[in-house]
């Protein structure tokens, strides 16, 4: 939901490398996959400037929160995010195309998705995100991103 004059709530971790050790430790294998895909990215080059944050509007009325949405993983090329599921993302890449609140520069959305069937990403291209299923993929797609 985007309110006009409804003020805007992030969650984000203070230490983002802490924050990716703690995912990596995590009983949930899609906060594992995070980690994973987090510390490949630093590996390669690219600073992760949000790790795991979580946007809220927030009623001017009641105080009460909505959630919005979540970031997986930003850098200064792209906004990424990592499943572990098999298909039915191309909602929330479309959401992350075009909220300003959560993408307010407008960033390259990428999909970054091992599992997916074969044709569930073809939704993720018609929003306008970028599908990926391995690390190389995703390694050039930043790197062509940062090249342009």
């Amino acid at each position: 939901m985007d309110v006009k004059g409804w003020e805007i709530y992030v969650t984000s971790p203070v230490d983002i490398n802490e924050a990716i050790e703690n995912a990596t430790a995590s009983p949930d294998s899609d906060k594992q996959l995070e980690a994973t895909v987090a510390r490949y990215v630093q590996q390669e080059g690219f600073t992760v400037i949000k790790f795991n944050t979580l946007f809220y509007s927030i009623n001017p009325n009641t105080g009460g929160q909505n959630y919005i949405g979540e970031i997986d993983i930003e850098v200064a090329e792209a906004i990424i995010e990592v499943t572990n599921q098999p298909r039915k993302k191309a909602g929330q890449i479309g959401k992350l195309i075009t909220n300003p609140n959560m993408n307010p520069t407008g960033k390259q959305v990428i999909l970054y998705a091992p599992n997916f069937i074969v044709g569930a990403g073809e939704a993720v291209i018609r929003v306008g995100g970028v599908m990926v299923r391995t690390q190389l993929e995703l390694n050039r797609e930043l790197h062509q991103i940062r090249s342009n």
